[in-house]
């Protein structure tokens, strides 16, 4: 920037420094002068209210969108402009912030140059995460090759794709912000910062989550993860005193079935929970009243006793350390050249009884990081094996808070916009990420975002498509069963067409459902039959496609010629409708009650038999359609005094006999 329009820019700031009605945490002042000095740059010469718009819409374009909507009218006051001037100007910024600067030498961009320099640019982080920025730059250049047939400086793509590979995929290796980034490419912060932007919009990283919302208010915490107003995601935190995933106890083993292999552990609860000899640690002589460290593997629920293991993991950043057994496992994403080296540097550090698994971020990670990670886990597991003592009981919890949840997300970065009703949980991660705002309304947050009614919806078992298809998902004792239906999707392809286009048009929602409700297990989908093998073919590749994006491993077992999909998908948590609801004690969880029809035939068979010790008094309590229908069908003469009750399924009972 030349002398004369930093003066410039720096009269205009000080100038207008006393019209901002914000807080100073809503300003970003650096990012103010670089936005008005490329504005001097475009057009050196502007009107005073031409000025004071181009300055109300520096502090208008770094706020959150919820902050937007409640300060630009405020903003618009303040400066004595009007809010469309706002919004045009903010257009017309953030657009040419994608040109060339006049004043700097254009770069022809030429794709394979692009790779090329892109390849010198992150030889720091290895091979691997260098094809993957690499990938990404080509996705984005296939998806919108015509934006970028004009000249640009490709240097701030390649910052930007730098950017969101580390930040959504290999947090621990960010050792920068967008500035430090700003300067390694000589471009500025806010190039990066705009094409940073385009590509979380355009590509959805790892399933980003554009927005999270979040209701911290009261006991239940519930967070919300949305893509352009759709639910794709929820995570709901609630005390419990059940046993949950990762939590360690003393147990007991209290009966030992050599017929199934398997042992019932006494862990100081209710009932006992269940364990797999084979995932008892042969340091164990296993009989009955052993006490040993145990593990949750799955949680429990009505029908099934927690599930455990006897081999205890802890996460400790690259690695996952376990104790109980001796083992080197690396990650199937590691080169094998890779695999060799970190084995010969890894295996001499373990102990006996000591296993690693070794995470897909190893192979970017220094041997010393990685030697860091497994003392710390070996110091933790040797606290906890220190409280080992005394009777069945927990010894170690694992300890769930939003913050920790959300860095544990892969899809979730810094800049990753955050919405939350708590002030407490908004100052806490205003210390982590970037773009937090508290949400002020009167109303519940979920009900603001109409989440309540998106949450209400995962309990029933139809959900509807925009294209009139639905798919109806019930859970049994044995799997879950989804039933893709046509409902109102209308063509006039054939039969086999229109077949493949509404089970192709479900998949991505089965997805979505999938992770909504929790669903695990056996989980059989009945699609619409009819199709040919090549498009049951594809049908697979996208169920196979939506199974990547699946945070928790998805299997596709198998297609039948007629429709039938298998997946297994990996269960270590309670579904949704588990966790959320219990069984009707009217029907007894399994959805049908007796109708009138059949009940007056029972009734009459158990009248027939009251009768036939001949009482002086029977009065019989029922609803009103019961005694319509007995009255109606059947012939009985024996006086009976009805008792009319308002119960809402069809019922009777005898409530009262007498004998003189």
């Amino acid at each position: 920037m030349d002398k004369r329009k930093a003066a410039n820019v720096n009269y205009i700031m000080e100038k207008y420094s006393g019209s901002n009605p914000l807080p100073v945490e809503k300003q970003e002042k650096q990012a103010s002068l670089e936005i008005i000095s490329h504005v001097l740059t475009y057009a050196e010469s502007l009107s005073e209210d031409e000025i004071r718009a181009v300055v109300a819409t520096t502090n208008y374009m770094f706020l959150t969108p919820l902050d937007r909507q409640k300060f630009i009218e405020i903003l618009a006051i303040s400066y004595r402009v009007k809010k469309n001037e706002i919004l045009a100007w903010e257009k017309a910024i953030s657009t040419s912030m994608e040109e060339p600067m006049l004043n700097s030498k254009p770069m022809t961009f030429d794709e394979t140059e692009v790779l090329a320099y892109t390849r010198l640019a992150m030889g720091g982080y290895g091979t691997k995460i260098a094809t993957e920025i690499q990938a990404l730059l080509q996705n984005l250049f296939a998806t919108y090759p015509n934006t970028f047939k004009r000249n640009i400086n490709y240097k701030s793509i390649v910052g930007a794709a730098e950017y969101a590979i580390i930040v959504n995929k290999y947090v621990e290796l960010k050792n920068f912000d967008q500035q430090t980034l700003a300067d390694k490419y000589d471009v500025s912060r806010t190039s990066i910062a705009v094409w940073y932007r385009n590509i979380k919009k355009i590509l959805r990283l790892g399933g980003m989550a554009l927005k999270i919302i979040i209701n911290a208010v009261g006991k239940e915490k519930r967070i919300a993860f949305l893509e352009e107003k759709l639910l794709v995601g929820l995570d709901i935190i609630r005390p419990s005193a059940e046993p949950q995933v990762s939590d360690i106890y003393l147990g007991t083993i209290t009966k030992i079935n050599r017929k199934i292999n398997a042992a019932f552990v006494n862990i100081g609860i209710k009932e006992n929970a269940f364990i797999h000899l084979q995932d008892i640690p042969d340091s164990y002589q296993i009989h009955e009243g052993l006490k040993l460290m145990v593990q949750v593997k799955r949680e429990g629920n009505t029908t099934k006793a927690p599930l455990l293991t006897g081999v205890i993991e802890i996460s400790s950043g690259s690695v996952v350390y376990s104790y109980g057994r001796a083992f080197l496992a690396i990650s199937r994403k590691i080169e094998e050249s890779d695999k060799v080296r970190l084995q010969q540097h890894i295996s001499p550090l373990l102990l006996d009884n000591e296993g690693v698994i070794l995470r897909s971020v190893a192979v970017d990670t220094k041997i010393d990081q990685i030697k860091e990670d497994i003392l710390k886990a070996r110091r933790e597991m040797e606290a906890i094996i220190a409280q080992a003592k005394g009777t069945s009981r927990k010894i170690h919890e694992v300890t769930v808070s939003i913050p920790s949840i959300l860095r544990n997300k892969p899809f979730v970065d810094a800049d990753t916009e955050i919405i939350c009703d708590d002030v407490r949980l908004y100052q806490e991660l205003g210390e982590t990420f970037t773009n937090v705002a508290y949400f002020r309304g009167k109303g519940g947050i979920f009900s603001e975002y109409n989440l309540e009614v998106a949450v209400n919806r995962l309990f029933r078992p139809t959900v509807f498509l925009k294209n009139g298809a639905s798919i109806v998902i019930e859970k049994t004792e044995a799997m879950w069963v989804v039933d893709v239906n046509s409902a109102n999707y209308k063509s006039k392809k054939s039969m086999n067409e229109v077949a493949f286009e509404i089970n192709s048009s479900v998949i991505e929602e089965i997805g979505r459902q999938m992770k909504l409700r929790n669903m695990s297990g056996f989980i059989l989908i009945d699609f619409i039959g009819g199709m040919n093998r090549e498009q049951l073919d594809k049908l697979r590749e996208q169920m196979l496609e939506v199974a990547k994006k699946d945070t928790t491993t998805v299997r596709v077992e198998g297609l039948s010629e007629n429709g039938l999909m298998q997946l297994t998908r990996r269960k270590r948590q309670k579904s949704l409708l588990e966790e959320m609801q219990c069984a009707c004690p009217t029907c007894n969880g399994n959805g049908y009650v007796s109708s009138a029809q059949t009940l007056i035939y029972q009734m009459e068979r158990e009248l027939r038999g009251v009768f036939a010790s001949d009482p002086s008094y029977v009065a019989v309590t029922v609803t009103m359609d019961v005694m319509d229908a007995f009255l109606d069908e059947i012939r009985f003469d024996g006086d009976i005094d009805w008792m009319i009750t308002d119960e809402v399924r069809p019922f009777y009972r005898i409530s009262q006999v007498e004998h003189e």
